[in-house]
């Protein structure tokens, strides 16, 4: 969201995505602290009010109408999230965050790929550099994680 970079219709179009991300973070770190605890069905059951609450604040800033074809595009991007979403909360219940997260990261890389072979965006300069400070961001967090878990195991509860 550069501003005079990006025409105006887009930059308020993306700047729909913000109320997403801010959604986003507080329901990562909410499953990862009830992972342990519950199933992943029963978070998957409150994913749907936060991105419900999410479009309904967005949707005024560019609703379009979808097409028939953009219609059933959009359902089979929806079943596809949904076992995609499944997946990362199972996961977040069989291993640590910090081991996980790292794979996440290849969501930056199918987004830039579909991106260009879905939508013909072609990535900038901007774009790759954010993502790469991302990227960077996430393997060092991850590296000293595995650093700090060898030089102080957690004991194994005793039953």
């Amino acid at each position: 969201m550069r501003s005079g970079i990006i025409p105006p219709a887009t930059q308020r179009s993306a700047c729909s995505a913000v109320p997403t991300a801010m959604t986003s973070s507080p329901y990562d770190l909410k499953n990862e602290l009830n992972a342990s605890r519950t199933p992943p069905s029963s978070s998957m059951r409150s994913t749907v009010p936060d991105n419900a609450t999410s479009a309904v604040a967005a949707a005024p800033l560019s609703w379009v109408t979808p097409s028939l074809y953009d219609l059933m595009f959009l359902s089979g991007f929806g079943v596809v999230s949904v076992v995609a979403l499944f997946s990362i909360n199972r996961s977040l219940k069989l291993a640590p965050a910090s081991v996980v997260v790292p794979y996440q990261y290849t969501m930056l890389v199918w987004a830039i790929l579909l991106g260009y072979v879905v939508f013909g965006d072609v990535p900038d300069r901007f774009m790759l550099a954010g993502s790469t400070i991302i990227v960077a961001a996430g393997l060092y967090i991850f590296h000293r994680e595995q650093i700090v878990a060898r030089r102080d195991p957690i004991p194994s509860p005793v039953p």
